[in-house]
């Protein structure tokens, strides 16, 4: 019976989720290098291809470009969400669209996920990885704990990355990071 109501619950969900096209389709652009995850959609309502992004030269992790606010992208430096370990999503809170700034991002509801909620990604073999939410923390950037939010862990995890707090005139950026944690359903 639970396993019944699990796939009730999770049919529903997947139901306010739209299947989204990779990146690049339906477009007179060339397409990216194929993913292994397709895209995103979370509880509160975030649906998003997802594109690869890596490590910037000096270290830093790669972002979608804040001109594309609503794009979330998989660090491939990370595990494959639904593989061991904890798989990063990163997404802004907010961007610039057509020149004006401030237009809400991906994740710009991030802080509203609660646990026991759900963050489908979607595989590109049409099948789906549903994670459940355990935990949502902000953390001071120069302080995040990196081995708490990317460290090895047990069994097949997520992190969604954003910005968040106050933002910083003076530094251009967000002076926190809000981090979901989740673990494969």
């Amino acid at each position: 019976m639970k396993l019944l109501a699990l796939l009730a619950l999770i049919g529903a969900f997947l139901a306010g989720c739209s299947s989204p096209q990779p990146a690049g389709a339906g477009g007179s652009s060339p397409a990216p290098a194929p993913a292994p995850i397709a895209g995103i959609c979370t509880a509160t309502g975030a649906d998003s291809t997802l594109t690869r992004t890596g490590m910037l030269p000096d270290g830093a992790p790669e972002v979608p470009p804040v001109t594309a606010p609503m794009q979330a992208s998989w660090a491939t430096w990370s595990p494959e969400p639904g593989q061991a370990g904890p798989a990063t999503l990163y997404g802004h809170v907010d961007g610039q669209t057509d020149g004006v700034r401030g237009q809400p991002g991906i994740f710009n509801r991030i802080d509203d996920l609660r646990p026991g909620q759900g963050i489908v990604v979607d595989q590109d073999d049409d099948s789906a990885a549903v994670f459940t939410v355990y935990r949502v923390a902000t953390y001071p950037k120069a302080t995040l704990p990196e081995g708490e939010v990317y460290g090895d862990t047990p069994g097949p995890e997520l992190r969604l990355v954003t910005c968040g707090g106050p933002f910083d005139e003076a530094a251009g950026s967000y002076r926190d990071q809000v981090v979901v944690f989740a673990r494969l359903t």
